[in-house]
């Protein structure tokens, strides 16, 4: 399945984090607010796009949607942003 993904994710704090589930679109796109397809997203790798909200709180978001693991597409033109932010 080519929307699937698992793997073990190390952190430079010296903890690692499974991860893994199919990559599910979260709603809204953008992740500024809360999930509304939790159900889908609990157990998956959510999959959300640049938008006016910080990575932080997407990622905030998605994990509390009970996403394993974030994607962000950039699906602005221009050059990527490198993605940062802080607790």
């Amino acid at each position: 399945d080519p929307f699937t993904m698992a793997g073990v994710w190390a952190s430079g704090f010296g903890t690692t984090s499974e991860f893994g589930g199919r990559v599910v679109r979260g709603y809204p796109e953008d992740g500024c607010e809360d999930l509304s397809n939790h159900a889908e997203v609990r157990g998956n790798v959510a999959l959300l796009v640049r938008g006016t909200c910080t990575f932080v709180d997407k990622a905030r978001r998605a994990a509390a949607a009970g996403a394993t693991a974030l994607i962000v597409a950039d699906n602005t033109a221009g050059p990527v942003v490198k993605m940062a932010g802080g607790d």
